[in-house]
């Protein structure tokens, strides 16, 4: 799901601000080693991080993504609640907000190459994410050239697909969304492999965090009653 000019350029300026003013820029990490410290690997993941705890920030761009995800905000069945919720072990759920860590991403010549974004849950495991939400902050077709959240094909590209396609017809590998300020890019976590392409010209910023679910106690007892 992409949602253009959800923020406007003055407020992707001024959340950039308070962020920046407040904590520092550090390489972003592939994962936690030892010692809580990150692991990086920059031929794999090449870019600056703002790792921001703001349980208001959150709020206030919920509020503005509310009225879009009507398609999303109820499951009817959600796998990851399975062990957390009875009777039923895989009970409806529904939209309750974003998870109130936002991660900042500056991103000048660098990249982060294929890869599935991992689920997050509550310390109580009440709350699990199931989808994405980037914030694109900057980018117009004359400032930045690359960076693109890239969406690779899952499959065989000479099975069924291509012997299905008419001769000479190019079958796509991937689908690109480019960055541009104030889109908002929603997308299902599990199994969607994807990528942030070389930025090759310019610097890109962006926001991302999760979209949070809760099980629906008590759809669940009316299942079973």
């Amino acid at each position: 799901m992409v949602i253009d000019n959800l923020f406007t350029p003055e407020d992707c300026a001024q959340y950039v601000a308070k962020v920046e003013s407040e904590k520092q820029w550090e390489i972003a990490g592939v994962g936690i080693v030892a010692g809580n410290a990150q692991m990086v690997d920059s031929s794999y993941r090449h870019s600056s991080r703002i790792l921001y705890d703001n349980e208001g920030l959150a709020s206030e761009l919920f509020e503005k993504l509310k009225p879009y995800l009507k398609d999303i905000e109820h499951m009817d069945h959600s796998s990851l609640h399975r062990n957390t919720c009875k009777p039923l072990t895989d009970p409806p759920a529904r939209l309750v907000g974003l998870n109130k860590r936002l991660s900042f991403y500056s991103i000048k010549g660098q990249f982060f190459r294929k890869h599935c974004d991992g689920t997050y849950s509550t310390p109580d495991k009440k709350r699990i994410s199931y989808y994405t939400l980037q914030l694109y902050l900057n980018g117009s077709a004359k400032e930045l050239k690359g960076g693109a959240t890239r969406f690779w094909k899952m499959g065989n590209i000479n099975g069924p697909e291509r012997r299905k396609a008419q001769p000479g017809m190019p079958l796509q590998k991937f689908l690109d969304v480019e960055p541009r300020i104030g889109r908002a890019l929603i997308f299902e976590q599990h199994g969607l492999i994807h990528s942030g392409e070389d930025v090759e010209e310019g610097t890109k910023i962006t926001v991302r965090t999760d979209l949070m679910f809760e099980a629906c106690m008590e759809e669940s007892l009316a299942f079973v009653e």
